[in-house]
């Protein structure tokens, strides 16, 4: 099984780190909230880091338009673009049940060769 994104090579964990260069500030229980609801500024949870990291246009569609994070067409984007979408769960658990920090979370995923 691949462990990285076909697009572009990169392994779950380099994604992660790219998206938070990209959105610094982390959300928890949204992938992208509105400005409004991440106290006006703008965040990503660890799962939206790793499609901004390995997607970066993403990122603008998500500006242009905040509705569209919320849409059934990002989640076929996930998995379209990830083979090894069992990890996503994962993901989601360390960033919002436990509060891992974005970068704890590529850690952790690094630690397991992803």
């Amino acid at each position: 099984m691949r462990n990285d994104f076909p697009q572009t090579g990169l392994k779950p964990s380099e994604a992660i780190r790219k998206g938070c260069e990209l959105v610094p500030k982390q959300a928890f229980h949204q992938i992208y909230p509105p400005k409004r609801i991440a106290r006006s500024a703008e965040a990503a949870c660890a799962l939206g880091a790793m499609l901004i990291g390995a997607r970066p246009e993403i990122l603008a569609e998500w500006r242009a338009d905040p509705a569209a994070v919320v849409t059934s067409r990002v989640v076929l984007e996930v998995y379209k673009m990830w083979p090894f979408r069992p990890i996503a769960g994962m993901v989601i658990h360390l960033n919002d049940t436990v509060g891992l920090s974005r970068e704890e979370i590529a850690d952790w995923l690094e630690a397991r060769g992803w």
